[in-house]
């Protein structure tokens, strides 16, 4: 039933593809990694956090503290920066050294083996690896954008099975100054890329401040909740239900007799 749903899914990419553009504009598919690409189950978000209120002691800052600066500014390095006014460069450089390299995603290797599901129906809850590599066949450009550093995201996108994936651009804060998404200047590099009177731009991604910026700029974007995940996410950019209406659930057997 999965693998029906992801080949069904690419050829109605296709024919969203090939019937025209979004509002006269080419469309482009933006993924977050953390979060987005892998569940919360993986653990590696958790890692990062505890790891990251490790460096947080140097400058004596508490978990708590460490989780209203991530709250408030989209992340503790970014609310390091601005309240204390730490050195950018060496700050930056120090926090991704001590917080991502040393971390297990063993659990990352479940993605790499084709999913199984019931004949229930779909559910858009969770997903696995057969709908990672589904991506493979999305015959639009892919971006991905992360807070993370770009060794970080390449080591995941290899656990996850989908190393080999065209992205057409990958943009992190080693490559706009140390920046995050949550600053508008982030996103310079992708309109660059995309111009915004000739592509639609959507983002995937599970941070609601990242959501809020991009929506400001212009952009699409779906939000990854407990109640809609990168299934529904990747359905909502092919316009097949309302981004609002996270509840329902989405039966491709339906939707095939509905249309034939």
């Amino acid at each position: 039933m999965l693998v029906y749903a992801l080949g069904m899914l690419s050829l109605l990419l296709i024919n969203f593809v090939s019937a025209g553009k979004v509002d006269g504009r080419t469309p482009v598919l933006v993924l977050d990694l953390d979060g987005t690409l892998y569940e919360d189950d993986m653990l590696i978000e958790t890692q990062i956090r505890d790891n990251c209120h490790i460096w947080g002691k140097d400058f004596d800052l508490t978990p708590d503290r460490c989780q209203e600066m991530h709250e408030k500014y989209g992340s503790t390095i970014f609310g390091v920066l601005q309240e204390l006014n730490q050195p950018f460069a060496e700050t930056v450089t120090e926090y991704y050294n001590r917080v991502y390299p040393f971390m297990d995603m063993r659990r990352l290797r479940k993605y790499s083996f084709t999913g199984s599901t019931d004949d229930s129906g779909y559910s858009h809850n969770s997903h696995d690896g057969d709908l990672l590599r589904s991506l493979h066949d999305f015959p639009c450009e892919i971006v991905i954008a992360s807070n993370s550093p770009i060794f970080h995201v390449k080591r995941c996108l290899t656990r996850l099975g989908i190393a080999n994936l065209n992205v057409s651009a990958f943009i992190t804060p080693e490559r706009v100054g140390g920046i995050l998404k949550t600053d508008e200047r982030f996103w310079k590099p992708l309109f660059d890329l995309y111009p915004k009177d000739s592509y639609q731009c959507t983002l995937i991604d599970d941070n609601g401040l990242n959501i809020e910026i991009v929506r400001s700029l212009g952009m699409h974007a779906h939000q990854i909740t407990p109640t809609s995940g990168l299934k529904s996410c990747l359905l909502k950019f092919l316009g097949i239900f309302p981004s609002s209406n996270d509840a329902f659930q989405f039966d491709e057997a339906k939707y095939l007799k509905a249309k034939n």
